[in-house]
């Protein structure tokens, strides 16, 4: 039986680790389209105007949106892995496709036709499409593997994700330098649909965890007990069956039976969360408020990701260095802060604010099983230990970190030498956010439909997103040299974005 027991143990410590090599390839990966400011000076190139390059861009960076629901709902019922292998698909076809039709139009050397935008468009956003579906596959996989550990989990998942930009990046400029800063676009696009194919195909076979399982049940059972009197034991039965509690006898017999045990033990039972459906979700005051806080900190930041570029060049720079190099350190800045953002919020806010869980009673203790009672409840839901702060906490930190970041880019930044202090503060409070999020989601409303509900509130920056960037873009196409329709006018001056940060920081 030991034998037996500890066969078991190493093959799913095997399991688990091939577990997060797919996780941390496919993570890795996954985020080029962020990679975007390196693409759009080729888009301009072709003599596309300021809002046809922000369409495309809109393309990739809401293009997540619309479809996450239907993606949590897929991840729901047939695992991260079927969610790896559509993610390698669009991936694949997507960079592909998008090198293809820049090469031709780089042979054209003309104006490109509406046609050529519309595919760009089309193309761009199966990317963004992929990026969801990859990064649901990675966070799932993740939170649902070491379900006990969820802020660290789903943290260090979106820690890898959130330094895909700053590893792309590199790739970028090192393997695929065109000279004098620029990017061999079509050659570097190529290469992604080549790696993002192989990586996920890898995480289809690897993220076989099984859909619906119940997250947040450990495979291996936990004592519960308690020592902080019959008030707190009344709370664990708020976590058992309806038809456990009815019997007040058992229920006596069973508040003696745990406080027998309570011999300095001490857990935090608290009532289950909500698991209504879409409608009552959608009645929830606290939702609202939820989706407007994504609406502003995912749009804002988004509209800095997606136009970086452009924000770059239209400054002075007193060591005169306006290149791509330059503007792929603002992005390495920016995803360093990301990926840090992720690694401390998340384990920060286990110890601080964990996040509920089912928790197994021991079968090994018959005094808990007399045989003149009744089982005890199987499972009661309770914190793994005491909650200092509530998670709340976090997101309005991120949120005022992000306006102190826009009020000082409206203030001071007067020359590119100062923009790192917009890529580290947009980077930061756009991964703590993330990564805070899913921990909301199922202390409010549960774990059994935390893919729906996360695929539901990602709609919340689709409109964000969208609102901030066109207004940026109309502002800039308003002081261009060159009148809209005519081909790509540069923007230079504070006046090109100061309207933009006026309004998110004030």
């Amino acid at each position: 039986m030991l034998e037996d027991s500890g066969i078991h143990r190493r093959r799913t410590y095997a399991r688990n680790a091939l577990i997060c090599i797919a996780v941390a390839a496919n993570a890795l990966c996954a985020g080029g389209v962020y990679s975007f400011p390196l693409i759009s000076p080729a888009l301009a190139a072709l003599h596309f105007t300021q809002p046809q390059i922000t369409t495309i861009a809109l393309a990739g960076m809401v293009g997540q949106y619309p479809f996450a629901a239907l993606v949590g709902k897929v991840l729901d019922g047939h695992g991260p892995g079927a969610c790896s292998f559509i993610a390698g698909v669009l991936f694949s076809s997507g960079f592909g496709l998008f090198s293809r039709e820049i090469s031709n139009a780089s042979e054209s050397a003309s104006i490109p036709d509406a046609w050529v935008f519309r595919r760009c468009f089309v193309y761009f956003g199966m990317i963004g499409l992929g990026t969801v579906f990859s990064y649901f596959s990675v966070v799932f996989a993740a939170t649902s593997t070491f379900p006990r550990y969820n802020g660290i989990a789903s943290g260090t998942s979106m820690a890898l994700f959130g330094s895909s930009p700053l590893l792309l990046t590199m790739i970028a400029t090192r393997h695929f330098s065109a000279g004098e800063g620029a990017i061999d676009v079509t050659h570097f696009l190529t290469f992604m649909a080549m790696l993002t194919a192989a990586t996920h195909v890898f995480g289809t076979v690897a993220l076989l965890v099984q859909p619906n399982k119940p997250v947040g049940l450990p495979e291996e059972p936990v004592i519960i007990v308690t020592d902080v009197g019959e008030e707190n034991c009344s709370l664990a039965l708020e976590g058992s069956s309806p038809s456990e509690e009815d019997n007040g006898e058992e229920s006596s017999a069973l508040l003696t039976q745990i406080k027998r045990v309570a011999a300095g033990t001490q857990t935090f039972p608290v009532p289950e969360p909500q698991h209504g459906s879409v409608l009552d979700l959608l009645r929830d005051c606290h939702f609202w408020v939820l989706a407007f806080v994504a609406t502003v900190v995912f749009g804002s930041s988004e509209m800095v990701m997606a136009n970086l570029a452009s924000i770059f060049l239209s400054l002075p720079s007193h060591a005169d260095v306006r290149n791509n190099p330059t503007i792929a350190t603002q992005i390495q800045l920016l995803a360093i802060a990301n990926t840090t953002s992720r690694l401390l919020v998340g384990p920060l806010s286990d110890l601080l604010s964990p996040v509920a869980s089912y928790m197994r009673l021991h079968a090994s203790h018959p005094e808990l099983h007399p045989a003149d009672t009744q089982p005890t409840p199987e499972y009661v839901y309770s914190f793994p230990h005491k909650q200092i702060i509530s998670r709340i906490a976090f997101l309005v930190a991120c949120n005022s970190i992000l306006l102190a970041t826009f009020s000082f880019v409206d203030l001071f930044a007067r020359s590119t030498e100062t923009l790192w202090v917009m890529s580290i503060g947009v980077g930061f409070a756009y991964g703590g956010t993330f990564t805070i999020l899913p921990g909301i989601l199922v202390s409010i409303w549960g774990a059994p439909n935390l893919g729906r509900n996360f695929g539901i509130i990602s709609y919340a920056p689709f409109f964000g997103t969208s609102m901030f960037s066109y207004l940026y873009a109309f502002i800039v196409e308003q002081h261009s040299t060159l009148p809209s329709g005519e081909g790509h006018g540069s923007c230079e001056g504070v006046p090109c974005w100061q309207s933009t940060f006026t309004g998110r920081s004030r």
